[in-house]
């Protein structure tokens, strides 16, 4: 013993380990993109590609067509007429398709309607993502009038990465 009264080195006893699984990433398992084939959206798609890949997890790919602008005008429980075809669908997910090409295996594409960070938000809840990535807006006034990646953010449920 010390003159401090503690024990040396070679009287403490190691304590034993308990045995944890090492966990199969400690990164996200499911990555949503919101993606709508403009330029910051691309460059979120990619990142998020790579986040996937980097993770081994799932990766979503969400392209929301506007709301159409009959909206607020309809009866309630009126099916509404989706403002989006499929063929600018189809053109959505065959550039998501060959921006990705084989970075990522089994990825999977969405498609919602209405306000994009509405929307984005409520898939994400549905899927269980566990972060979401999205573009940073192009023009300086989406800045000002709110844009989806702000409207995200304020009322995040979960890490929001924007990508530049």
């Amino acid at each position: 013993m010390h003159e401090t009264g503690e024990a040396d080195g070679a009287d403490r006893v190691p304590l034993p380990r308990p045995a944890v699984p090492a966990p199969r990433s400690i990164g996200p398992m499911l990555v949503m993109v919101g993606f709508d084939g403009s330029v910051p959206s691309r460059r979120a798609l990619v990142y998020a590609a790579g986040l996937a890949q980097r993770n081994r997890a799932a990766l979503v790919v969400a392209y929301i067509a506007p709301a159409p602008p009959a909206v607020g005008l309809t009866p309630l429980g009126a099916e509404l007429p989706c403002s989006v075809s499929q063929e600018e669908t189809d053109e959505i997910a065959a550039l998501a398709t060959e921006i990705l090409d084989g970075a990522v295996a089994g990825w999977r594409f969405t498609v919602g309607w209405g306000d994009a960070a509405h929307e984005l938000e409520r898939l994400a809840d549905e899927r269980r993502a566990d972060v979401l990535v999205t573009g940073r807006p192009r023009s300086p006034a989406r800045h000002v009038l709110g844009s989806v990646p702000g409207r995200l953010l304020r009322h995040a449920r979960r890490p929001i990465t924007v990508v530049p």
